[in-house]
């Protein structure tokens, strides 16, 4: 592994050492966690996805992580599997988090989005046939090994309620 100065962080999704913020230290933690506790890899996720090419306004829509169900739909640019966004741990999770993390992930056409501050994990059903924006937390984020078995995943989109600010 790459040894990084005392205010850095590794980041495996960029093979290099990145200045060690906060909301950083949230990225890369979780990224391992999905690694190691979920059984993702490293080669179906993607950092820092973005939606816009616009040089006006603030323009730029990116998305913290985006994970595909194989590197093959990666690579092939399909429909991603999950959508996370990342807030800092001194930061709370806020309902206007979870609608930007939605945005972007009914823009990849993700069937999960996920909202974290490393200490409070909120996970999302998308319902993209559904006016106005409704907000489905699930009970947690699949394993790699279930994402293709529609009875396991039906069982973990059992919704659940809101428990940010």
């Amino acid at each position: 592994m790459t040894k990084c100065k005392s205010n850095e962080i590794f980041a495996p999704l960029r093979n290099k050492c990145l200045k060690a913020t906060p909301e950083e230290i949230v990225i890369q933690e979780f990224i391992n966690k999905l690694i190691n506790d979920y059984g993702y890899s490293l080669n179906q996720m993607e950092q820092e996805v973005k939606f816009t090419t616009s040089v006006r306004g603030t323009g730029r829509a990116s998305a913290d992580l985006v994970v595909w169900k194989s590197e093959k739909e990666k690579i092939e640019n399909k429909r991603a599997f999950l959508v996370v966004e990342f807030k800092a741990e001194s930061l709370n999770l806020k309902v206007e988090g979870c609608y930007q993390g939605y945005n972007y992930a009914t823009w990849r056409r993700a069937e999960l989005f996920v909202i974290t501050n490393g200490k409070i994990l909120e996970v999302y059903k998308t319902i993209e046939d559904e006016l106005p924006l409704k907000l489905n937390r699930v009970n947690d984020i699949p394993n790699f090994k279930d994402i293709e078995n529609s009875k396991k995943l039906a069982e973990l989109f059992k919704t659940k309620e809101f428990s940010g600010d």
